[in-house]
């Protein structure tokens, strides 16, 4: 491979902002469309995610969260995922699986006893 030499003038014979600035205008049009390109790959995959929203009776409340996953075992694990006081919940949920609600689309359920408490989640894809 041959080698390619790079010419840098002497100090003193161009303003040295010039030469500093004609490599970081080329290295910010790099990154920048790099990073368009990115946000593009982002917008795709997260499109390319559902919306799940699940529907939680557990004690004597109802809880409703939204979240994007693929799969409706994706969305209780990221709930299990998180910091609140019903991530454990989730976890016990999406550890006894999911199943799918007979004779309706796009719905799925899940069961898990905490605490002495029974809870039932059921999960349905829903449109933006």
């Amino acid at each position: 491979m041959a080698r390619r030499e790079v010419y840098l003038p002497a100090l003193g014979s161009v303003p040295q902002s010039l030469v500093i600035a004609g490599g970081v205008e080329n290295l910010v049009a790099k990154r920048w469309a790099w990073l368009k390109q990115l946000s593009g790959h982002r917008e795709v995959r997260r499109r390319a995610l559902a919306r799940f929203t699940l529907i939680l009776e557990f004690g004597d409340g109802t809880y409703i969260r939204q979240v994007r996953a693929a799969l409706p075992e994706g969305a209780l694990r990221k709930l299990a995922a998180g910091t609140d006081g019903k991530a454990k919940l989730f976890h016990a949920l999406a550890d006894n699986g999911v199943v799918a609600i007979e004779g309706i689309a796009n719905c799925w359920c899940s069961s898990a006893s905490r605490r002495g408490k029974f809870a039932l989640v059921n999960i349905v894809r829903t449109s933006e």
